[in-house]
């Protein structure tokens, strides 16, 4: 219940309407806080104390809440085409997966919600006014708060068609995906471990109950597992992993005979969605991988956006070469209960830099980039089976820069 529960909040927050939603209710309430302040006693003492906030008759107010309606509207209509037409270029020159980084961006959303809310806020204004009201009568400090939010707004959309235009860009995008995906590689990656692993003479595989996107588990309900020292729960693929049905998934590891209300409360616990998820690492370099490989695509033919990928992919593996593979749950007597599988650099390097180089190695920048980026992670890396795997895949790289080299 509680992974449902999840899954929809993360489908209504993800959502470009909800920040939208959100506002448009504020300034419903912000409308409703002004004009019980204007029929207020303290609101027509305000007026009548005050005669430049007070407004004459109904029409001028009406007409001026009537004219930022349409305006707004007309800024909601534009801001909205623009954000359409980013996302366009961005599904057919870059890739659609790349879709959720703008539609989750929330400065365009808080933006089409002020428009909205003011619209709003203008509409029901509208709806107020009588055409007995005059002088102090006069929804006039209503007006005036929607005359100041329609500055605003108009603000707002100078700024928006800044922001519109940089966020578009693509070394912009690759930034935030490389950001994002460092992020979540701090999260699911520790830096060594201290706890212990202890052995257990008893060994149970338990299948995937679906076909899916393994998307890990729920911690807060593996937390309330009874199993620490008397399990150990290992997963044997990586979160954002495709798993089918009746694969093995995870192995339950034990010294005695495993209670049924453990494994019940185990499946429970898993996460399998039929849509891979971009909150994990791997998302990242799926992602970046695919940009550079639709980059170097001859209907684009753009090897700087590629090597704006192969330079943000070789950044996240050098982090990953600093700091050990290892994930894992522990208790209060730090011992090892919950585990899972993270791939390896030399498997992470196959499956995200090599369709890179196999589609790129005839464009002489790519090689000459792929070079130098590898040149750097060798003088990094420390493993020997790492070094091993880079330097032959330096010789490689260098054999096929040197096939049309002519002196």
């Amino acid at each position: 219940m509680e992974s449902i529960f999840k899954r929809l909040m993360n489908r209504i927050t993800g959502s470009i309407a909800f920040y939208p939603v959100i506002i448009s209710f504020l300034f419903l309430l912000l409308f409703w806080v002004m004009i019980n302040v204007d029929q207020s006693t303290t609101g027509k003492h305000i007026k009548s104390t005050w005669q430049w906030l007070r407004l004459k008759d109904a029409t001028a107010a009406r007409l001026i809440a009537s004219t930022i309606a349409s305006g707004m509207l007309s800024f909601t209509v534009f801001s909205f085409s623009m954000v359409m037409i980013v996302l366009n270029q961005t599904a057919s020159k870059m890739s659609n997966r790349i879709l959720e980084i703008i539609i989750r961006n929330r400065f365009q959303q808080i933006v089409l919600g002020c428009y909205i809310g003011t619209v709003i806020f203008s509409i029901f204004l509208i709806t107020t006014i009588r055409d007995t009201d005059s002088g102090i009568y006069v929804p006039a400090l209503s007006t005036y708060v929607l005359i100041l939010l329609a500055v605003v707004d108009i603000f707002l959309f100078i700024y928006f068609l800044h922001f519109v235009t940089q966020y578009a860009k693509y070394q912009t995008i690759i930034r935030h995906i490389h950001s994002q995906t460092l992020k979540r590689l701090s999260g699911e990656i520790k830096n060594g471990s201290n706890s212990k692993v202890l052995l257990y003479n008893i060994e149970n595989s338990f299948t995937s109950p679906k076909t899916g996107y393994f998307e890990g588990y729920n911690k807060k309900a593996m937390h309330a597992l009874p199993i620490s020292g008397a399990y150990h729960i290992h997963f044997l693929y990586s979160p954002g992993s495709f798993i089918l049905k009746d694969a093995t998934l995870y192995l339950i590891k034990s010294n005695d005979i495993l209670k049924a209300e453990i494994i019940t409360k185990v499946e429970e616990a898993i996460e399998i969605e039929s849509e891979p998820s971009l909150l994990y690492f791997l998302s990242g370099f799926n992602q970046l991988s695919e940009v550079a490989l639709k980059a170097l695509s001859p209907g684009i033919n753009d090897p700087a956006t590629a090597i704006l990928c192969l330079q943000a992919m070789a950044d996240l593996f050098s982090w990953i070469l600093k700091h050990s593979n290892y994930n894992e749950m522990v208790d209060e007597q730090e011992n090892s209960i919950i585990s899972h599988k993270i791939p390896g650099i030399e498997e992470m390097l196959t499956s995200f830099l090599l369709p890179v180089w196999d589609y790129g190695k005839e464009d002489r920048i790519i090689q000459i980039s792929m070079m130098d980026l590898i040149q750097q992670l060798l003088s990094i890396s420390c493993e020997v089976t790492t070094t091993n795997w880079l330097t032959r895949f330096f010789e490689e790289v260098k054999m096929q820069s040197l096939k049309g080299y002519k002196p």
